[in-house]
């Protein structure tokens, strides 16, 4: 059994020592997989979340790591992480001591990462973790990335019409704006070949929920390949959707940003980027 932790000291403003020599190890001693679990508030669920992804992991042929990567979280998830910490396998935590958003916190566990194939998905497990190793099949097919699609015509979801209506006008309307041909840009469920997704992470600037939409528009930009897959979707009755309001229209704000940064920059932004690894 291997436990890391990894904290950022904000007090200090820079990467504690341990953090270094993680980055370090890292780059010698990569795995086949990484999974990313990011954490805001989930110390109520995070043990049955982590029961069910081992479960899965270790029936798996990959050589893996776990990173739990808390944006700030105040309910003692650290707690939950340490108590389980001696019964599962290569489980790292890293944590941030303020909540800076989705995008950020999985912009840093992504370049914490050891795995030549890297896949997050949302503590909830809404989607259901089963999809993890057909992610990961499709980048070693050859793709950049992978997406779980809840707008796959095999995916099978079991939220309210609502949930369904919600969902699929931010996407159409991403879709329309963006002009990329993508059914999904949300799902919490994606993965990234290693080299590509550390080239990305250099061109985006969204730390929040827009994190996502912006990484697939400007992939595609880039040229990158980009898969889709079926997922199944079974939303926790008993949990309310962090996702409100405000959230949306922030989300509705940087689709406006993207699509004037499409029109204005981005066939000069394709020419200068061009992937280093093509």
């Amino acid at each position: 059994m291997k436990f890391s932790y990894l904290e950022h000291d904000h007090s200090l403003g820079k990467k504690r020592t341990d953090i270094v020599n993680e980055f370090k190890d890292s780059i010698l001693n990569n795995v086949q997989l990484t999974v990313i679990v990011p954490v805001f508030q989930e110390a109520s669920i995070i043990k049955d979340s982590l029961d069910q992804l081992y479960r899965i992991l270790n029936n798996s042929n990959y050589d893996y790591e776990v990173i739990v990567a808390d944006d700030g979280s105040t309910d003692h998830c650290d707690r939950i992480i340490y108590s389980v910490k001696d019964e599962l396998h290569n489980l790292k935590f890293m944590r941030h001591p303020l909540n800076m958003g989705r995008g950020f916190i999985l912009t840093k566990a992504i370049r914490q990462s050891r795995g030549n194939v890297i896949i997050y998905i949302d503590a909830d497990l809404q989607v259901d973790p089963e999809v993890i190793p057909r992610l990961a099949q499709r980048i070693e097919d050859g793709f950049d990335i992978a997406i779980g699609s809840k707008h796959h015509p095999d995916s099978q979801l079991y939220y309210s019409r609502w949930r369904k209506i919600q969902s699929l006008a931010y996407n159409k309307l991403a879709r329309r704006i963006l002009n990329v041909n993508v059914n999904d840009f949300q799902c919490g469920a994606k993965a990234f070949k290693r080299t590509s997704i550390l080239e990305l992470l250099r061109h985006l600037t969204c730390n929040g929920w827009s994190w996502d939409t912006e990484l697939i528009f400007k992939a595609k930009v880039l040229g990158y390949m980009l898969a889709e897959i079926p997922v199944i979707v079974r939303p926790n009755p008993d949990r309310k959707s962090s996702v409100d309001a405000k959230c949306i229209f922030n989300m509705g704000q940087y689709l406006i940003h993207l699509w004037i940064w499409s029109r204005t920059e981005a066939g000069a932004f394709a020419k200068t980027n061009k992937p280093s690894w093509r």
